[in-house]
């Protein structure tokens, strides 16, 4: 069901980004599902400081280059249970922002190729993930909910995420259309920031990008 105006917590923010008052609901519905994979992260950082995600990385590794390998949906399906509950935790997390999503991986037809390449995907983006990158000044969960924030402002606008010049003469309390989205984003995914903090953390994030 899609928010109404009146109970979205996005609305406002959206609509100073351009996009018309009753077209905010399908947009905040992605950013509330990016609010959700935040709080799963969240829960995959904690168990990594526990010191299992090793583990389970290695795991995943090798599940995915036999996945890769195999062509034959039962010795794939026979793969699949063996693997560790946290494996497919991990694995399953990666496959509901999977378009279309899959909610569980007891829901991928192994016969079928497009549900095998979404969950070759799947795997390799939890195994990315769960080995995310030592010593960032961010943690993973932060940045992936920042990029999911910059990707519904690039598809719902059409533009560019923008953020203010330090030199900005509008004032310490201006912030952008795209500002003023991760911050309510922020706000209700329980990790509010300053305007300024909101800055610093979108160009770090830009920073760290790889080089295409």
């Amino acid at each position: 069901m899609l928010p109404t105006p009146q109970n979205d917590p996005f609305s406002t923010a959206l609509q100073r980004c351009g996009v018309p008052e009753q077209e905010t609901g399908p947009w905040s519905v992605w950013l509330e599902r990016a609010i959700e994979q935040y709080k799963l992260d969240l829960d995959r950082e904690a168990f990594e400081a526990k010191g299992g995600a090793p583990l389970v990385a290695k795991e995943l590794n090798a599940f995915h280059r036999s996945l890769r390998r195999c062509n034959d949906p039962k010795v794939a399906a026979k793969r699949v249970a063996q693997l560790s509950p946290e494996a497919c935790t991990f694995i399953t997390m990666r496959l509901r922002l999977q378009t279309p999503p899959i909610h569980e991986i007891d829901g991928v037809n192994l016969g079928k190729p497009a549900d095998v390449d979404a969950l070759v995907a799947a795997v390799g983006d939890a195994r990315s993930w769960l080995g995310g990158k030592p010593g960032s000044e961010h943690k993973p969960a932060l940045r992936c909910l920042v990029r999911s924030v910059a990707s519904v402002y690039a598809h719902s606008t059409g533009k560019a995420p923008g953020i203010s010049s330090s030199q900005t003469t509008l004032g310490l309390g201006y912030m952008t259309p795209f500002e003023e989205l991760l911050s309510a984003t922020l706000v209700e995914a329980g990790a509010s920031r300053s305007p300024e903090a909101i800055r610093s953390l979108y160009r770090a994030m830009e920073r760290g990008k790889p080089k295409k």
